[in-house]
């Protein structure tokens, strides 16, 4: 019986030492990025489904696609569109590549400030107000005029959304921009 004892203390002090270090994870580049892991909610996806036309041999970007789920349930609907996941949390990362595979769904750690994103049709943000702020200059340098921006809540300072889908509940309101140059 003390063997047994043993080794589910020592599978307890493991699974421990992972929630750790996934805590630790979260917490190190919420700080460091500024922006903690916040998941997309499902209303937000629906919003996007419903009111966004998405079609068409397309790309479309996920600046900070954390767990990679909003990304997944879009490719799943659209798998003629490139779906591009950004993201520089190394554990987020893994969790994304190992658990949400299609065909037409690619994840990437890399920092969307160094990425050029001329190619996007679409990019998606689910980022504070102020490194919207930082990631205006670069977004309106880049995309092309017809590209569509969508934002999760947050919007950018001194530029009007063409749309916006309101909704009463915290962090569910979607934001579409056109930032032609």
């Amino acid at each position: 019986m003390p063997t047994l004892l043993l080794i589910f203390l020592a599978v307890f002090i493991l699974l421990l030492l992972i929630l750790l270090t996934i805590q630790a994870s979260l917490l190190f580049y919420w700080l460091k990025l500024g922006v903690p892991f916040v998941p997309s909610k499902n209303k937000i996806i629906s919003s996007i489904i419903e009111n966004v036309p998405l079609d068409g041999d397309k790309k479309f970007y996920d600046l900070g696609s954390g767990d990679g789920e909003m990304l997944f349930a879009l490719a799943k609907k659209y798998p003629e569109i490139q779906f591009i996941g950004l993201e520089l949390n190394p554990i987020l990362h893994l969790f994304s590549r190992i658990f949400h595979r299609q065909p037409n769904l690619v994840f990437r750690r890399e920092n969307f400030f160094q990425v050029n994103l001329r190619d996007a049709d679409y990019i998606y943000l689910f980022l504070y107000p102020e490194l919207m702020g930082k990631l205006l200059p670069k977004l309106k340098s880049e995309l092309r005029p017809e590209a569509i921006v969508l934002s999760n809540q947050f919007q950018f300072q001194d530029v009007e959304p063409e749309i916006i889908f309101p909704s009463s509940r915290p962090l569910e309101t979607l934001r579409v921009y056109k930032l032609s140059k």
